[in-house]
């Protein structure tokens, strides 16, 4: 049995994160407009399939409520888009 499993790490959701999808205050700091769908896309173009997703850090800047909220939402989205 060959199992799959795919890394991601430091989104920061919140004031620190790349992508202004993944920043809920919008600050200045983020540089893609929607780094979600970027990404997925790239998932989808490279054929890039998993069993397993670990992500082993910097979920959120802050660990706010609504940091952890929105994290959730995107790694779900991810996740459905490896399987």
């Amino acid at each position: 049995m060959n199992l799959s499993i795919a890394v991601i790490s430091d989104l920061h959701v919140g004031n620190s994160a790349r992508g202004k999808d993944l920043n809920p205050e919008a600050s200045n700091w983020a540089t893609d407009d929607n780094y979600l769908e970027s990404f997925n896309t790239f998932i989808t173009e490279n054929k890039i399939k998993a069993d397993y997703l670990a992500i082993p850090g910097d979920i959120t800047n802050k660990a706010t409520q609504a940091e952890f909220s929105l994290a959730t939402y995107s790694i779900l989205l991810i996740a459905e888009t490896l399987a």
